[in-house]
């Protein structure tokens, strides 16, 4: 069975239409099944990429399709151990957007530890810049996240005691 795997790391990129197009895409590809994750891809832990690993190991899947490399993992060990699960028990992987062939070659494994390496990369880049500007707002002593519950239960309570006297919030 040719089974596509899909995977967003949040719910604003499943409602943006991201885990979408990756479906429609697989679809197009023709996976018979596609199952997705939203999750970080750094985390093996992810209920249905495991779930896939384990069709794959149990004969199930002959095929698995994904849009791209990073989408298996966001670093370099955990989407070799995939590859080389898939590989041990003969099942082909199909990147969508990456004419690898064969990734038992020498060049198909150069190409995926570059692919994998700059996956890992961009998801370390991406953690320390959100690291830097945290950083920067607290050091600078602005706010930053979501207010604390007690700050928004005061603005709250004071609408309700001014409104019946007459007071705008702006007094």
């Amino acid at each position: 069975m040719r089974i596509g795997y899909a995977r967003v790391s949040t719910r604003h990129q499943a409602d943006t239409e991201a885990l979408d197009q990756q479906i429609n895409r697989l679809e197009k590809a023709g996976a018979e099944k596609i199952l997705y994750d939203i999750e970080s891809g750094r985390k093996d832990t992810r209920k249905n990429f495991n779930q896939l690993i384990n069709l794959a190991k149990n004969g199930v899947a002959t095929e698995i399709i994904v849009t791209r490399l990073d989408r298996l993992g966001r670093n370099v060990i955990s989407i070799h151990r995939t590859i080389d699960a898939l590989q041990k028990v003969g099942v082909k992987l199909t990147i969508l957007d990456s004419p690898l062939g064969n990734t038992n070659s020498a060049f198909g494994w150069l190409t995926i530890n570059n692919i994998a390496g700059l996956a890992e990369f961009e998801s370390r880049l991406l953690s320390e810049r959100v690291s830097f500007g945290t950083e920067y707002f607290r050091s600078n002593l602005k706010y930053f996240g979501k207010p604390p519950l007690d700050i928004l239960k005061m603005k709250i309570q004071n609408v309700f005691h001014t409104l019946p006297i007459g007071r705008s919030q702006k007094k």
